[in-house]
């Protein structure tokens, strides 16, 4: 085979060049490929960039303006339609935004099938949630981590129990939520999506409200459609969606951009 022959060839997407097996390197996601840096922010190791930190002051101001300044303790629920959106991530910058204000934030790892908080914020994720759930002599003072990242208290998922949805649905789930809302202003829960399992459905009968993450370029509009039927379907209340990846444009900001932008209208349709 001649030398030009060799090099044009192609085996099973790889190229042949000079007669050795060159692999090509697979096109790697944006999201994923700063997922690392993402959580070097969380771990207090790394600054994160002034736009994306005033995206979710913006958004903290919105959620406070959705309740009434009553005093009382709001529970939100933080999901999305399916996995890989960013909603850990999303649901830890909300409190610690939320923190900076003086208010008393507790973050909870509500996800007891695949819990992510702990590894963002790399912590020991020996006991949580799921010990308070199902042993009633655990003490939750030893449980919840203090000051993680700015004032923000952290109580993790714990061990993976064998009934998720039973535990985040059972009668000692609404006491710990009441007994929480009496040391905190509020309770941030980072929740399972809502198309693979009913867990965050289950939980929004707890929540003050939930909101949804929905990533550029990766959400499935079908998915999303159903998620939103759903959470209707059970008079769950939405405080809006965090969209999440898309560089915006506008005035002068036309070179800057916004990883975050939160919205209250679905554009949804029937």
């Amino acid at each position: 085979m001649e030398s030009s022959q060799i090099k044009s060839r192609k085996i099973q997407g790889n190229n042949v060049k000079d007669g050795k097996l060159v692999r090509k390197k697979k096109k790697k996601d944006k999201f994923f490929k700063n997922s690392a840096r993402l959580n070097r922010i969380l771990a207090g190791e790394e600054e994160m960039d002034y736009y994306t930190e005033e995206a979710f002051n913006q958004l903290r101001t919105n959620v406070a303006y959705s309740f009434a300044d009553d005093g009382k303790t709001r529970v939100i629920g933080i999901t999305s339609s399916m996995r890989g959106e960013g909603k850990s991530f999303v649901a830890c910058c909300v409190a610690n935004s939320i923190s900076k204000t003086g208010k008393k934030v507790l973050l909870i790892d509500g996800d007891l099938r695949l819990p992510t908080v702990s590894k963002k914020l790399r912590l020991v994720n020996y006991k949580g949630l799921s010990n308070l759930l199902t042993d009633s002599e655990s003490d939750l003072s030893e449980l919840v981590y203090t000051d993680v990242f700015g004032s923000v208290n952290v109580l993790t998922s714990g061990f993976i129990p064998p009934n998720p949805s039973e535990l985040l649905g059972s009668e000692r789930m609404e006491q710990l939520v009441q007994e929480l809302s009496e040391q905190y202003d509020y309770l941030i829960f980072d929740l399972p999506p809502i198309g693979p399992v009913t867990d965050a459905l289950i939980m929004a009968k707890y929540m003050d409200g939930l909101m949804l993450v929905v990533r550029h370029e990766h959400t499935d509009t079908t998915a999303l459609h159903d998620t939103i039927r759903q959470a209707r379907m059970i008079g769950a209340k939405m405080l809006g969606f965090v969209y999440n990846g898309k560089y915006l444009s506008a005035g002068a900001y036309s070179n800057k951009y916004y990883r975050y932008k939160y919205s209250n209208q679905y554009a949804y349709r029937e």
